[in-house]
């Protein structure tokens, strides 16, 4: 069972799928209780404490736009725990069971770490209107069959699944399920009572503080060339390094990989650039491949310059109005949220700060114009 992370389906996209989200509520799922937030922008920088909500946001959103994807319960951004698992499979010894599924992947996804709960992500869309997924956990118990002439059955067993039901006005209600089969692999299956065809309701990519492997990078540059727009990414990366000279998808490592020439004798792996150079290229691969959709970004200074994020605030501005892309974003950094303002100003970049505390979740969001006071009084806004 491999566990990699990945960011939609391959499934066909709603038609309208332009025009952006407009709110959205998210109930039971991690640490957050019952969350709302109204009042969301083209950007849209998401700040507060550790533990505050900020990446389970991003989660939840992930899981909404994959439409009830079950595979996204074995996988990461969604899963978690898919290092355990990976763990686990390269232990001599060892395999993946339903524990293990149950115990490191859906568990934690439940707020309280309660599987009698049902997460609830639900949204507003200024083009789709409502969109609403539910997820619970369920024990199957299998039939008995009846064996031999003596009347004996078979010994019913109780297996794991999580549900999911996903419904929109332009897909109707669909319904999925994801398990482990008797051979400990996992299975996602629709049971959807929907007459429609299954759409996405926007194409979506999470770019996390991990990434999303060497080979979905190489495929997702190869895709936006195909569109003519590797010249986009390669002035974007030049924020980073001004030596790139190209960036191009090779295998002759074994495995397809993105390169890029900064004037040595050979060609250098992106990633052996450094983190920032690997990150910026996911994020504006991202940008023009997820053409009318939304880009989630983890930790977005994490790898930058502080001398360069002003710079790339830029980039994401300019490529999210030319393609139609509205951005989540989260950070810890003050600095990373003066450098945003002083890019965008009033260019549609929307601050939302996320507190939790006991009575619940909740969210304080900031105009450009309530933002510009509050950097000016040095108020906390992280």
């Amino acid at each position: 069972m491999a566990v990699t992370e990945v960011t939609a389906p391959d499934a066909p996209v709603a038609q309208q799928a332009s025009g952006m989200l407009e709110s959205v509520r998210i109930r039971n799922f991690r640490g957050l209780k019952d969350l709302q937030i109204k009042g969301l922008g083209r950007i849209n920088l998401f700040a507060g404490r550790n533990n505050s909500g900020k990446t389970a946001l991003l989660e939840a959103l992930s899981l909404l736009a994959g439409a009830g994807w079950p595979n996204l319960a074995f996988h990461r951004p969604v899963a978690r725990g898919a290092d355990v698992l990976a763990e686990v499979e390269n232990t001599p010894g060892s395999e993946v069971s339903a524990v293990t599924i149950r115990e490191s992947l859906w568990k934690p996804m439940f707020h309280g770490f309660d599987l009698r709960g049902r997460i609830a992500v639900e949204a507003q869309h200024s083009k789709l209107g409502n969109l609403s997924l539910f997820v619970e956990f369920a024990r199957k118990k299998n039939v008995e069959i009846t064996i031999g002439n003596l009347g004996g059955k078979s010994v019913a067993q109780l297996q794991d699944t999580l549900g999911f039901v996903y419904t929109s006005g332009e897909t109707g209600r669909v319904t999925s399920q994801a398990f482990l089969d008797d051979k400990s692999q996992p299975q996602a299956v629709y049971t959807g009572d929907s007459d429609a065809d299954f759409n996405l309701p926007f194409p979506s990519a999470h770019v996390s503080t991990r990434g999303l492997g060497h080979l979905q990078d190489a495929r997702s540059l190869g895709e936006v060339r195909r569109r003519k727009q590797g010249d986009r990414v390669l002035g974007a990366l030049r924020i980073i390094d001004p030596r790139l000279e190209s960036i191009e998808e090779n295998t002759s490592s074994g495995v397809p990989m993105i390169w890029g020439d900064i004037g040595f004798d050979e060609l250098v792996p992106l990633s052996a650039m450094g983190e920032g150079m690997a990150r910026a290229a996911r994020l504006f691969i991202a940008l023009i491949h997820i053409k009318g959709g939304i880009v989630m970004v983890d930790e977005i200074e994490n790898g930058f310059h502080h001398s360069v994020v002003p710079k790339v605030w830029e980039a994401i501005d300019e490529m999210s109005q030319e393609f139609g892309v509205q951005v989540f974003a989260t950070t810890h950094s003050y600095e990373c949220v003066e450098s945003a303002y002083e890019a965008l100003g009033e260019k549609g970049l929307v601050l939302h700060r996320l507190e939790s505390k006991e009575a619940g979740n909740r969210c304080v969001t900031y105009t450009s114009e309530a933002l510009r006071g509050a950097l000016r009084h040095n108020l906390e806004v992280r």
